[in-house]
């Protein structure tokens, strides 16, 4: 978690370290990309893509330069090189993206520190067993998407609920 300045605005977001290449092919990045190329993020160091709310409410543009405050209290240039939009608004006006180097840079680690691995299965039904297995195969902590999500999907569910309710009255009425 990091704070962004940009001139007088201080916004709190995430950084993601990401192997640019991986992203690309396991999660289809670039088809977030709304301006700017993704590879960029490997070839101009110290660049940063951005998520377009997050932009937006920093007033910055391709090419600006975005402060980003760490939790040590450090604070590290980083240039615009893209601005992604995944569709989910909250996600954008919170998050963005950098190479795993530059992260470790910001945090001060060596070149072997990762936190988290994203693992991509064919068969998502089959996560909660993979996790669990991974996390007695590595001694580590494993989360399946079902288990992160499952506020979400709830949320999902009850708004769907209400519309039903709200739709059905309505006829009724």
């Amino acid at each position: 978690q990091v704070f962004f300045n940009e001139g007088s605005i201080e916004i709190g977001g995430v950084i993601n370290g990401i192997d640019i290449e991986s992203e690309i092919q396991l999660f289809h990045f670039n088809d977030y990309i709304t301006t700017g190329n993704p590879s960029d993020l490997k070839n101009i160091s110290n660049s940063i893509v951005l998520g377009k709310g997050l932009a937006d409410k920093l007033l910055v543009g391709m090419g600006d330069m975005v402060y980003a405050t760490t939790i040590k209290g450090e604070t590290f240039p980083l240039k615009v090189v893209g601005f992604f939009q995944s569709g989910i608004q909250e996600f954008d006006k919170t998050q963005s993206f950098v190479t795993i180097a530059t992260t470790q840079k910001m945090i001060g680690q060596s070149k072997n520190y990762i936190t988290d691995i994203q693992i991509k299965l064919k068969d998502m039904e089959a996560a909660p067993i993979v996790a669990k297995e991974y996390a007695s195969l590595f001694n580590t902590e494993a989360e399946d998407i079902q288990t992160a999500n499952s506020q979400f999907e709830t949320g999902s569910f009850i708004r769907s609920l209400i519309s039903y309710v709200v739709g059905i009255t309505l006829l009724v009425v």
